[in-house]
């Protein structure tokens, strides 16, 4: 027969020595890695560039002339086909019958 005050034989542990190691090196590896990371996103040059730039390719230079055409045609179809829908909306009459 068992009595009433006796101490259970087996103890559930959750949290030993090992797991507790095991959570300070996770721990300690995340907030390294979280530092290196801040670091690296706001690390600066030391030096910055001094003297003229290199001229541009003929590559870069053809690239630069295709990009401002565009944004030339793109403005003036945006104000070609605005100004056509206020002139559309102006014409528009309501009809009685």
């Amino acid at each position: 027969m068992r009595k009433s005050g006796n101490k259970s034989r087996f103890k559930l542990q959750i949290i030993n020595k090992s797991a507790l190691i095991l959570l300070a090196v996770l721990l300690g590896i995340v907030a390294v890695s979280s530092i290196w990371i801040w670091w690296m996103m706001l690390w600066i040059p030391e030096k910055s560039y001094q003297g003229k730039l290199p001229p541009l390719t003929t590559a870069e230079i053809t690239l630069r002339i295709k990009d401002y055409y565009n944004k030339i045609k793109k403005s003036w179809l945006l104000k070609l086909v605005f100004g056509t829908l206020v002139n559309m909306k102006n014409s528009i009459r309501q009809k009685t019958f």
